[in-house]
């Protein structure tokens, strides 16, 4: 992450040291607002319709949303107030953390039979503006079984942008004996990616002849929003003693994830997908309003 503003506070104690004018510097950094821009990264939708070992499943998909925005509050947020240079004052908001999410998300997913029980899939998507993400990971399930029962495991990787804003707190002991304290705010801004697990479970129907079948899915999976490394530090030696304590911590959302759907057989080779992704975020208090809705529309070419 582009942290620009914890280089200017070092590089401010680090002249203090050398001057020789401070004996022990202390700094608390803390995470004031912040805003986050990416997609909901669901778990992708894998099927077994009468599968076979080495059969090869290509799945083009379509997804959108309101585009609205969630809000949260973020573990050890700035506690006060700092006046800037214009003489206006800054103090976070009550609720610190927003995460305004894609509106469009376009991808691909694969998925590889290795045996009768098991297979491999791996994915990616962009959505409309601009952020990419990915998945792999593994599946196991039944195959001849009405319904058919699958199980899929993996990680999914997201790229998001963040506008952080950061305020560090600066307590400096002189040899001779005073004190002084100064705080600071700093803005980080830049793009990253993030990597959570997942993991559904799926029951769909094994009626190849069917023009229509139905299948669910539910489970649960994360998604990284803020990615800070908390960088404590503690560094003493005969002449000056600096101590850095980071406030600031990772901000992970998870969702409870319920995906009903049908599915079209529009010939040996080609199915429809139509779904409704319904998700509750359960492990941030996100302000969400309510049960996110995502459709999504996929194709099924199996090879």
């Amino acid at each position: 992450m582009k942290k620009t503003g914890f280089i200017s506070a070092a590089v401010i104690s680090s002249m203090l040291i050398i001057s020789g004018c401070a004996r022990e510097i202390e700094e608390t950094i803390y995470l004031g607002d912040a805003k986050i821009k990416s997609p909901i990264s669901t778990p992708p939708v894998h099927l077994n319709i009468n599968s076979r070992p080495g059969d090869i499943t290509i799945s083009p998909k379509f997804s959108f949303t309101n585009n609205k925005s969630m809000l949260t509050t973020s573990d050890e947020v700035f506690p006060g107030t700092i006046t800037l240079s214009d003489g206006s004052v800054y103090r976070p908001k009550d609720k610190n953390i927003e995460w305004v999410y894609s509106r469009f998300v376009f991808g691909a997913d694969m998925d590889f039979k290795i045996s009768r029980l098991f297979a491999l899939f791996g994915g990616f998507s962009f959505s409309n503006d601009n952020y990419s993400g990915a998945n792999i990971g593994a599946g196991i399930f039944s195959s001849s079984t009405e319904p058919i029962i699958r199980f899929d495991f993996g990680l999914s990787f997201q790229s998001y942008k963040y506008n952080a804003i950061t305020i560090v707190d600066q307590q400096i002991t002189y040899f001779w004996g005073g004190e002084s304290s100064d705080r600071y705010l700093f803005r980080d801004d830049g793009k990253n990616t993030s990597s959570a697990p997942f993991f559904t479970l799926t029951f769909n129907s094994n009626n190849d002849s069917a023009f229509v079948s139905y299948f669910v899915s539910a489970g649960y999976f994360m998604q990284t929003l803020l990615n800070f490394t908390p960088q404590d530090s503690y560094y003493s030696n005969e002449v000056f003693t600096r101590v850095i304590v980071d406030e600031r911590s990772d901000c992970t959302a998870g969702f409870l994830y319920f995906n009903p759907g049908v599915s079209f057989k529009l010939n040996t080779q080609m199915r429809l997908l139509i779904n409704a992704k319904l998700l509750k975020e359960s492990a941030l208090g996100l302000d969400t309003g309510n049960i996110i809705i995502i459709p999504n529309v996929q194709v099924d070419f199996n090879l």
